[in-house]
């Protein structure tokens, strides 16, 4: 469910709520990750614990749960959860490219040391627009810092917890479907490994996206 691009936004927030408390991971923490409150964390704690992920869910949340069980016994009894990696990744909207880098965690300190990464790969004397969600992570003083360092960066945050579609979640959709959901890790590191071969491999024969319409007369047209 954490990894659904069609599941309702309160589904998915649920679903990565329940995994990070599963995992140990401090309230504190979590109200960072998920942007979300204690009170809110304790109620779905709760609820989970009471009547599991069942009541409240939606036709589709079953049936991507059900087959969640399924992609699960295609594993087998050796299936062993090594942890969770952070992946960062850029595209270049005109050439269809990807600049990617793993991390242990989403924080601010590993969000602002890829932002100078992509910083690298640009021109300096050119204008970068970035669209990104709107994470705590990526609002913190030192994002502040790094863009009133590179006055040239402009930021565009899309609405918190918001089912939106750009370019770069199409991307992810692909790398979740042709290296996550079939691949078999033997570690953390394993699999970091295995996504940056995938994205330099992807990135060698990048195309850019094209957006295409089924019916032209739904074209928002400016006035």
């Amino acid at each position: 469910m954490t990894q659904s691009r069609t599941l309702p936004a309160g589904d998915v927030f649920r679903a990565r709520l329940i995994l990070l408390l599963a995992d140990g991971v401090p309230y504190r923490s979590i109200e960072e990750r998920l942007d979300t409150t204690a009170p809110t964390i304790s109620r779905w704690k709760d609820h989970f614990l009471r009547d599991r992920a069942d009541r409240d869910a939606t036709p589709r949340a079953k049936a991507f749960r059900d087959n969640a069980r399924a992609a699960a016994e295609r594993h087998g009894f050796e299936y062993y959860r090594h942890g969770t990696l952070s992946l960062y990744a850029a595209l270049d909207v005109r050439t269809g490219k990807v600049h990617g880098k793993t991390a242990a965690r989403h924080t601010s300190d590993a969000f602002v040391s890829f932002l100078h990464d992509v910083l690298r790969l640009c021109k300096p004397e050119h204008e970068i627009h970035i669209i990104l969600d709107n994470l705590s992570a990526h609002k913190t003083q030192k994002v502040e810092a790094f863009l009133d360092e590179h006055p040239h960066v402009q930021p565009h945050f899309t609405p918190t917890y918001s089912s939106w579609l750009n370019q770069v979640e199409i991307w992810f959709a692909r790398i979740e479907r042709e290296v996550i959901a079939r691949g078999v890790f033997t570690s953390v590191r394993d699999l970091a490994r295995k996504l940056m071969r995938y994205i330099q491999a992807y990135s060698k024969t990048a195309r850019p996206f094209h957006w295409k319409y089924s019916d032209v007369r739904r074209r928002v047209k400016a006035c």
